[in-house]
């Protein structure tokens, strides 16, 4: 029997086991074997080694993808601060300020994405929160479940928030020599931003839910 805080071995780690999740061969966060949960039949067990190792590997594959989704975002935002230079800045200093204020609106799909994506997917910091009902984040229908917020979130931001940003903004190009040109440009990459990130938020969750499903896999109770 395990104990009733079961945590991962892997100091890396220290995954705090759900309930349904005790019984598994191995953690499902870093693929750390469970000794104690490992079947002592030796054709079971190396049944059970193999289904791990394989579980391992998709972690790595994992672990890749969403380094390069984390980094081609970071370029896009990058390149979309870089792309507007105000005209009418005077010295480094003025001229940094005014290109970060100017394009914060970059901001929104970044919160977004840490919002319902990343911040769902963090179990150890969600189980810690909220306990044992933690584990329904990791379900089909509460990814559905974001993904109608998320929806109403955009259409609520493209109602209200974006005519006024245009409206402001264009103004503001106006206003300081600049053409509606340099507009449509901003508005542009807010767009392929807003449109990477869905992306990009629909990759980690189907991720997440595959992940999920390996790991179920790992019960031990599939080795008797």
């Amino acid at each position: 029997m395990v104990s009733r805080n079961m945590i991962c071995p892997n100091k890396k780690c220290r995954y705090e086991f759900f309930e349904r999740e005790k019984g598994y061969v191995a953690c499902p966060s870093c693929g750390q074997e469970i000794k104690e949960n490992m079947p002592t039949n030796p054709a079971r067990r190396s049944e059970a080694i193999v289904k791990m190792l394989a579980f391992r590997k998709f972690l790595k594959l994992e672990k890749t993808l969403i380094i390069i989704t984390i980094t081609l975002f970071c370029i896009v935002f990058i390149i979309a601060i870089l792309t507007y230079a105000p005209r009418y800045s005077y010295g480094f200093r003025d001229y940094f300020l005014n290109r970060a204020a100017r394009s914060s609106v970059y901001i929104i799909p970044s919160f977004l994405m840490l919002i319902f994506s990343q911040s769902t997917n963090n179990y150890k910091f969600i189980r810690k929160t909220i306990g044992e009902d933690a584990w329904y984040l990791s379900t089909f229908k509460c990814k559905l479940f974001k993904w109608f917020v998320y929806g109403l979130t955009i259409f609520a931001l493209f109602k209200t928030f974006i005519p006024y940003f245009y409206n402001y903004y264009l103004g503001e190009f106006l206003k300081h020599g600049l053409s509606s040109a340099n507009m449509e440009q901003k508005v542009v990459y807010f767009y392929i931003l807003m449109i990477y990130v869905s992306l990009a938020m629909i990759e980690l969750d189907l991720i997440d839910l595959y992940q999920r499903h390996l790991s179920r896999k790992l019960d031990r109770r599939y080795f008797k």
